[in-house]
């Protein structure tokens, strides 16, 4: 019994932290109401943002040297109307990681990546955005790696 709660003991103090553990914190959490968001030349029409929220997450973790986050962004509940009235949900999800150091020195990591969906209702079409990109840059400022993809569709 005293060798399981010792190991118990252990296992606690390991899962609290050590000293230069890494510690993850939710810094924000919240939704707010988003409307009269106009969207132009969306397959080939003007469509209005009438009603829905959007989620927002953002994340840190930090060590002894470097920071690390994300933030996170979702609509929910996004409806759109285009001119001729037809109707669309907006969905998707928008995400960005970075990690850098907590001074000066040091290598920094940006990614965002953005997937955006207009489900359109009846004979709407539905319209598909993403949109990656990534950048390096090293310990002396210059940028070492640099990618964008980007992508449309009108369905």
């Amino acid at each position: 019994m005293r060798k399981l709660i010792a190991l118990i003991a252990l296992t606690s103090l390991m899962t609290l932290g050590t000293p230069g553990t890494a510690l993850a914190s939710v810094e924000e959490n919240f939704t707010f109401p988003v409307a009269g968001i106009v969207f132009e030349n969306i397959c080939g029409e003007t469509l209005t943002h009438t009603a829905g929220q959007l989620h927002v997450l953002i994340t840190d973790t930090e060590n002894d040297n470097r920071v690390s986050g994300m933030m996170h962004f979702q609509p929910q509940g996004a409806k759109i109307v285009d001119e001729s009235g037809r109707t669309y949900s907006g969905t998707g999800v928008g995400m960005v990681r970075f990690n850098e150091p907590r001074d000066e020195n040091g290598a920094v990591n940006f990614t965002a990546v953005d997937s955006f969906k207009l489900i359109g209702h009846g004979k709407a079409p539905n319209y598909l955005e993403q949109v990656v990109s990534h950048v390096t840059i090293n310990a002396n400022g210059e940028v070492t790696a640099e990618i964008e993809f980007a992508s449309q569709q009108c369905r």
